[in-house]
Protein backbone atom coordinates (compact mmCIF):
# COMPACT_ATOMS: atom_id res chain seq x y z
CA UNK A 1 0.00 0.00 0.00
CA UNK A 2 1.06 3.44 -1.48
CA UNK A 3 1.06 6.01 1.72
CA UNK A 4 -0.15 9.54 0.78
CA UNK A 5 0.00 12.31 3.27
CA UNK A 6 -0.74 15.46 2.01
CA UNK A 7 2.36 17.01 3.20
CA UNK A 8 4.79 14.38 1.21
CA UNK A 9 6.07 17.33 -1.27
CA UNK A 10 7.28 19.24 1.31
CA UNK A 11 9.74 16.35 2.65
CA UNK A 12 11.20 15.22 -0.45
CA UNK A 13 7.86 13.03 -0.86
CA UNK A 14 10.25 9.55 0.32
CA UNK A 15 9.40 9.74 3.89
CA UNK A 16 6.07 8.94 2.88
CA UNK A 17 6.57 5.98 0.44
CA UNK A 18 7.16 2.45 1.58
CA UNK A 19 10.47 0.45 0.79
CA UNK A 20 9.45 -1.35 -2.12
CA UNK A 21 7.80 1.69 -3.83
CA UNK A 22 11.13 3.36 -2.49
CA UNK A 23 12.92 1.03 -4.26
CA UNK A 24 10.58 1.38 -7.52
CA UNK A 25 11.72 4.70 -8.27
CA UNK A 26 15.25 4.97 -6.55
CA UNK A 27 16.44 4.99 -10.05
CA UNK A 28 14.06 7.98 -11.48
CA UNK A 29 14.73 10.41 -8.55
CA UNK A 30 12.37 13.23 -7.98
CA UNK A 31 11.43 13.33 -11.00
CA UNK A 32 8.76 10.74 -11.06
CA UNK A 33 8.17 11.30 -7.39
CA UNK A 34 6.59 15.28 -8.39
CA UNK A 35 4.75 13.56 -11.19
CA UNK A 36 2.80 11.16 -8.99
CA UNK A 37 2.47 14.27 -6.82
CA UNK A 38 0.02 15.45 -9.17
CA UNK A 39 -2.76 12.36 -8.70
CA UNK A 40 -5.11 12.27 -6.00
CA UNK A 41 -4.88 10.38 -2.85
CA UNK A 42 -6.19 7.34 -4.63
CA UNK A 43 -2.63 6.41 -6.20
CA UNK A 44 -2.73 2.95 -5.05
CA UNK A 45 -5.35 2.48 -8.04
CA UNK A 46 -3.72 3.96 -10.39
CA UNK A 47 0.21 3.27 -9.49
CA UNK A 48 0.42 1.45 -13.31
CA UNK A 49 -1.47 3.92 -14.94
CA UNK A 50 0.83 6.19 -13.40
CA UNK A 51 3.87 4.74 -14.42
CA UNK A 52 2.96 3.96 -18.00
CA UNK A 53 2.07 7.91 -18.38
CA UNK A 54 6.06 8.61 -16.57
CA UNK A 55 7.67 6.43 -19.30
CA UNK A 56 5.35 8.11 -22.34
CA UNK A 57 6.42 11.62 -21.05
CA UNK A 58 10.30 10.26 -20.86
CA UNK A 59 9.37 8.97 -24.77
CA UNK A 60 8.43 12.44 -25.42
CA UNK A 61 11.18 14.29 -23.86
CA UNK A 62 13.87 12.56 -25.98
CA UNK A 63 11.53 12.52 -29.10
CA UNK A 64 11.22 16.37 -28.72
CA UNK A 65 14.54 16.63 -27.57
CA UNK A 66 14.13 18.07 -24.55
CA UNK A 67 17.33 18.58 -24.16
CA UNK A 68 18.75 19.81 -26.89
CA UNK A 69 16.25 23.20 -26.56
CA UNK A 70 17.60 23.40 -22.78
CA UNK A 71 21.15 23.49 -23.98
CA UNK A 72 20.53 25.45 -27.65
CA UNK A 73 17.26 27.39 -28.01
CA UNK A 74 17.37 30.81 -28.29
CA UNK A 75 13.79 32.87 -28.91
CA UNK A 76 15.05 36.18 -30.73
CA UNK A 77 11.76 37.04 -31.40
CA UNK A 78 10.53 36.24 -28.00
CA UNK A 79 9.91 40.37 -27.22
CA UNK A 80 7.86 41.05 -30.53
CA UNK A 81 5.68 37.63 -30.09
CA UNK A 82 5.18 39.27 -26.12
CA UNK A 83 3.37 42.23 -27.75
CA UNK A 84 0.71 39.76 -28.94
CA UNK A 85 0.90 37.27 -26.32
CA UNK A 86 1.93 38.50 -22.65
CA UNK A 87 3.13 35.86 -20.67
CA UNK A 88 5.37 36.59 -17.56
CA UNK A 89 6.85 35.49 -14.14
CA UNK A 90 5.63 38.70 -11.65
CA UNK A 91 7.25 38.13 -8.07
CA UNK A 92 5.86 35.62 -5.45
CA UNK A 93 2.78 34.60 -3.58
CA UNK A 94 2.32 34.55 -0.02
CA UNK A 95 3.80 31.03 0.12
CA UNK A 96 6.93 32.01 -2.11
CA UNK A 97 6.09 30.02 -5.08
CA UNK A 98 7.02 32.14 -8.65
CA UNK A 99 3.43 33.75 -9.89
CA UNK A 100 3.63 33.11 -13.71
CA UNK A 101 0.70 35.86 -15.94
CA UNK A 102 -1.04 34.60 -18.92
CA UNK A 103 -2.84 37.82 -20.63
CA UNK A 104 -5.23 35.68 -22.59
CA UNK A 105 -7.71 38.54 -24.08
CA UNK A 106 -4.66 40.17 -25.99
CA UNK A 107 -3.44 36.69 -27.73
CA UNK A 108 -3.18 37.94 -31.60
CA UNK A 109 -2.18 34.33 -33.99
CA UNK A 110 -1.81 35.54 -36.62
CA UNK A 111 0.26 38.29 -35.96
CA UNK A 112 2.52 36.20 -33.94
CA UNK A 113 2.81 33.80 -37.09
CA UNK A 114 4.25 36.29 -39.02
CA UNK A 115 7.10 36.38 -36.33
CA UNK A 116 7.78 32.98 -35.43
CA UNK A 117 6.16 29.45 -36.31
CA UNK A 118 3.86 27.15 -34.10
CA UNK A 119 6.87 25.23 -33.63
CA UNK A 120 9.19 27.09 -32.30
CA UNK A 121 6.33 28.74 -29.52
CA UNK A 122 5.84 25.40 -28.14
CA UNK A 123 9.50 24.86 -27.71
CA UNK A 124 9.63 28.23 -26.15
CA UNK A 125 7.18 26.90 -23.97
CA UNK A 126 8.75 23.55 -23.11
CA UNK A 127 12.16 25.72 -22.52
CA UNK A 128 10.12 27.85 -19.85
CA UNK A 129 8.92 24.61 -18.07
CA UNK A 130 12.42 23.31 -17.89
CA UNK A 131 13.31 26.93 -16.12
CA UNK A 132 10.91 26.97 -13.82
CA UNK A 133 12.22 23.16 -12.70
CA UNK A 134 15.80 25.10 -12.84
CA UNK A 135 16.28 27.47 -11.40
CA UNK A 136 13.24 29.31 -10.45
CA UNK A 137 11.82 26.52 -8.39
CA UNK A 138 15.06 26.24 -6.41
CA UNK A 139 16.03 29.72 -5.79
CA UNK A 140 12.35 30.42 -4.21
CA UNK A 141 12.78 27.02 -2.51
CA UNK A 142 16.16 28.65 -0.56
CA UNK A 143 14.37 32.07 -0.25
CA UNK A 144 11.32 30.38 1.53
CA UNK A 145 13.65 27.78 3.17
CA UNK A 146 11.25 24.72 2.21
CA UNK A 147 10.49 22.62 -0.94
CA UNK A 148 8.41 24.03 -3.49
CA UNK A 149 7.86 22.22 -6.59
CA UNK A 150 5.10 24.47 -8.32
CA UNK A 151 4.22 27.67 -9.25
CA UNK A 152 1.20 29.99 -8.91
CA UNK A 153 -0.26 30.48 -12.37
CA UNK A 154 -2.98 33.53 -13.26
CA UNK A 155 -5.17 33.27 -16.30
CA UNK A 156 -6.07 36.88 -16.92
CA UNK A 157 -9.27 36.61 -19.10
CA UNK A 158 -9.74 40.19 -19.82
CA UNK A 159 -10.86 41.42 -23.22
CA UNK A 160 -11.68 37.62 -24.11
CA UNK A 161 -14.69 37.18 -26.22
CA UNK A 162 -16.43 34.08 -27.55
CA UNK A 163 -15.65 35.14 -31.50
CA UNK A 164 -12.28 35.10 -30.59
CA UNK A 165 -11.74 32.19 -29.17
CA UNK A 166 -12.04 29.68 -32.31
CA UNK A 167 -9.41 31.64 -33.73
CA UNK A 168 -6.49 30.35 -31.09
CA UNK A 169 -8.15 27.23 -30.09
CA UNK A 170 -5.92 24.56 -31.99
CA UNK A 171 -2.96 26.56 -30.52
CA UNK A 172 -4.10 26.79 -26.93
CA UNK A 173 -4.98 23.13 -27.02
CA UNK A 174 -1.57 21.67 -28.04
CA UNK A 175 0.05 23.98 -25.48
CA UNK A 176 -2.71 22.57 -23.09
CA UNK A 177 -1.79 18.92 -24.01
CA UNK A 178 1.70 19.46 -23.42
CA UNK A 179 0.91 20.92 -20.03
CA UNK A 180 -1.05 18.40 -18.53
CA UNK A 181 0.55 15.28 -20.56
CA UNK A 182 4.29 16.19 -19.65
CA UNK A 183 3.94 19.17 -17.07
CA UNK A 184 1.36 17.81 -14.40
CA UNK A 185 3.12 18.34 -11.23
CA UNK A 186 3.53 21.97 -12.16
CA UNK A 187 0.20 22.98 -12.39
CA UNK A 188 -1.70 22.66 -8.79
CA UNK A 189 -1.93 26.06 -8.19
CA UNK A 190 -4.16 27.77 -11.03
CA UNK A 191 -6.24 31.05 -10.56
CA UNK A 192 -7.96 33.16 -13.13
CA UNK A 193 -8.87 36.31 -13.39
CA UNK A 194 -11.16 39.54 -14.70
CA UNK A 195 -13.64 36.33 -16.43
CA UNK A 196 -16.03 37.49 -18.86
CA UNK A 197 -19.64 36.91 -17.20
CA UNK A 198 -20.17 34.12 -19.97
CA UNK A 199 -16.91 32.85 -19.02
CA UNK A 200 -18.03 32.64 -15.62
CA UNK A 201 -21.70 30.72 -16.11
CA UNK A 202 -20.02 27.98 -17.88
CA UNK A 203 -16.58 27.35 -16.23
CA UNK A 204 -15.58 23.96 -14.87
CA UNK A 205 -13.12 23.02 -12.77
CA UNK A 206 -10.77 20.09 -13.45
CA UNK A 207 -11.11 17.28 -11.22
CA UNK A 208 -7.74 15.90 -12.02
CA UNK A 209 -4.19 18.30 -11.31
CA UNK A 210 -5.52 22.07 -11.45
CA UNK A 211 -7.56 23.58 -8.99
CA UNK A 212 -9.27 26.86 -10.85
CA UNK A 213 -10.40 29.62 -8.56
CA UNK A 214 -11.38 33.11 -9.48
CA UNK A 215 -8.85 35.22 -7.95
CA UNK A 216 -11.23 37.35 -6.51
CA UNK A 217 -12.49 34.00 -4.12
CA UNK A 218 -8.81 32.75 -4.13
CA UNK A 219 -7.86 31.43 -0.31
CA UNK A 220 -4.15 32.02 -1.92
CA UNK A 221 -4.32 35.94 -1.90
CA UNK A 222 -0.99 36.86 -4.15
CA UNK A 223 2.01 38.84 -2.40
CA UNK A 224 2.82 41.28 -5.27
Amino acid sequence: MLLWPSKCRHHHHRHYLTTNTKAAVSSTGPKLLRYLGSFEPRLDKLTLAVAIRFTDCEKWRKEFKVDGIVNDFVYVEKPKVFEYYPQYYHKIDKDGRPVYIEQLGKIDLQAMLKITTEERMIQNLVLEYERLAEPRLPACSRKAGKLLETCCTIMDLKGVGVTSIPQVYGFLKKVSAISQNYYPERLVHFHSTNEPVWHANNATASANSTSSTPLGASREPLAW
